[in-house]
């Protein structure tokens, strides 16, 4: 596969044992051990079926002991497998058998990706320790918990593939953008990205590990693109401080996460203590109706979405951070990037970490 052509997954190997401990067994087996930095590997998925009753599980299992498995068999093995799982777990009947299942049902979603990953992907996933690890899928297709990898496999895990893993280290260790990719409210068991900075990020990272000369270079940040590069938790950081530093705020440390769904902290301004309410959004757009209220309009609202906003008839009393100009003709948008590119010494290490693979134009 072209380096071009390499997709990018975020896989979560939490296999739906109902024991902690069986959780922790499976993740054992999928990554290196505690001592290990790097090596083979799985990702694993639940939903497991009774095998015996697959009917094409036999030519798959010859076929991919041989690495001859045609792209027709594989979509015949994965259908058939989504049926019986889909019947096992959700009582599922179609009553069309040509129409195929849904594909937002978790076992359909996670068995489809299990099967568009290619030889040479990159993943990433985390164990239970929190610990980050970013790999190279080996295999073609996926195999059959009990094929391949006998025990707890055959009874919790349904499919597996194949992965060299890297170990990356803890949250302090791994570039943000990666962390707030785990941190999105509806997580699903594999996903892929269109994200052009995740997936150049990636490949920086896997390059690193490999030691092997891609010729890539490191990601430009500039006015335009700066926020789509930061994690959720790292553009409020950047928020707070701009404030705190920039506009003459005090932050209520016990407001973080704390307050209402609609913000994520409260300030106040050091002379005239007016409150301040702040909501971020990387890749989501803000409804801004949501605070025209009474109960907000003696406060200042700071908003900033990476791509825009909803509903946008706003009082005076709601700023956007990346559109609105400030009293002296000052963009904030330029204003909170120049305040970053200036003071990334201000973040924490998972922020430095991260600027080993970003450069500021």
């Amino acid at each position: 596969m072209k380096e071009n052509e390499t997709k990018v997954w975020r896989i979560n190997i939490k296999i739906g044992t109902k024991k902690l401990e069986d959780m922790e067994v499976i993740q054992k087996k999928c990554l290196p051990s505690e001592n290990e930095k790097e090596g083979k590997g799985y990702i694993a998925i639940g939903w497991p079926v009774n095998t015996s009753e697959l009917n094409s599980k036999k030519e798959y299992q010859k076929e991919l002991k041989s690495n001859n498995i045609s792209s027709n068999l594989a979509e015949k093995m994965k259908e058939e497998y989504q049926k019986l799982a889909l019947k096992t777990y959700i009582k599922y009947e179609q009553t069309n058998t040509n129409k195929k299942p849904d594909g937002r049902i978790g076992v359909v979603n996670a068995s489809n990706n299990i099967f568009k990953m290619a030889k040479g992907d990159i993943c990433f996933t985390r164990s239970k320790e929190n610990i980050y690890y970013i790999g190279r899928v080996m295999d073609d297709y996926p195999i059959l918990a009990e094929y391949e990898v006998t025990g707890i496999f055959a009874k919790e895990a349904s499919w597996l593939r194949k992965i060299y893993w890297y170990k990356l280290g803890r949250e302090d260790d791994v570039p943000s953008n990666i962390v707030g990719w785990f941190m999105e409210r509806r997580e699903h068991t594999i996903t892929v990205t269109n994200d052009e900075n995740k997936i150049s990020l990636s490949k920086l990272l896997i390059n690193e590990k490999e030691n092997q000369n891609y010729n890539i270079k490191k990601i430009t940040i500039n006015q335009d693109n700066y926020i789509s590069t930061l994690s959720t938790h790292m553009l409020e950081e950047l928020v707070c401080l701009y404030l705190q530093a920039k506009l003459n705020y005090y932050l209520y440390i016990s407001s973080w996460k704390k307050t209402t769904k609609l913000f994520e902290y409260i300030l106040v301004e050091k002379d005239t203590h007016q409150k301040a309410y702040v909501q971020t959004k990387v890749d989501e757009k803000i409804d801004l109706t949501d605070f025209n209220t009474e109960e907000y309009k003696d406060a200042k609202i700071y908003v900033l979405s990476g791509v825009g906003y909803t509903n946008d008839k706003h009082k005076p009393n709601i700023i956007k951070l990346s559109e609105d100009i400030n009293e002296n003709g000052l963009e904030y948008k330029k204003d909170l990037y120049d305040f970053y590119k200036n003071n990334i010494d201000l973040f924490g290490k998972g922020m430095q970490v991260e600027m080993k693979y970003y450069k500021f134009e």
